[in-house]
């Protein structure tokens, strides 16, 4: 692992192309960030993990909004 390199994970956005599918699958709205599409880790935790491999976990910062 690069000590030198950090990640930086956007996580926000308003979701409006994907919001009436979302709303339909889960029957409420959420943001598609913390959606599980494939398998039972949100889209977000699947992008922390992958920033996980590159560095360390203390040089990861992620930036939530909606």
């Amino acid at each position: 692992m690069n000590s030198n390199v950090w990640s930086v994970i956007l996580a926000g956005g308003e979701g409006e192309r994907l919001k009436p599918f979302i709303r339909q699958w889960l029957g409420h709205e959420r943001p598609k960030q913390y959606c599980a599409f494939v398998g039972t880790r949100s889209m977000l935790q699947h992008t922390l993990d992958r920033a996980d491999q590159i560095n360390p976990p203390e040089h990861k910062v992620s930036i939530h909004s909606t």
